[in-house]
């Protein structure tokens, strides 16, 4: 499930940046109607954590249960940080992060 949902958001990227401080570092993020999708790609060699804080968003459901997340990305490796839906399809919904590299 990993790896489609990576692929679909690599294949219809609607932003992607590279993350303060870290050339090797992508966030890309796909954003539509119904769904948000933000999938970090760590290009170096070393480990890197990274700290997902989605906590500002509004009407959001994610994947990961906790708006304000800590991710570990392997080197050379791509995952989901967080999937957003609405929790109430009916109100305007809000995706806000801010990332911030972990020691």
């Amino acid at each position: 499930m990993e790896k489609a949902v990576v692929s679909s958001v690599l294949n219809n990227i609607s932003r992607k940046e590279n993350v303060r401080g870290m050339r090797d570092l992508i966030l890309y993020k796909y954003e539509s109607a119904i769904r948000v999708t933000l999938v970090l790609q760590n290009l170096s060699h070393s480990d890197v954590v990274v700290r997902v804080d989605c906590s500002n968003s509004k009407n959001c459901l994610s994947n990961r249960g906790d708006l304000d997340y800590t991710i570990k990305l392997d080197a050379n490796s791509t995952e989901v940080a967080h999937h957003f839906v609405p929790q109430d399809a009916r109100r305007e919904w809000i995706v806000k992060h801010s990332l911030t590299i972990e020691q």
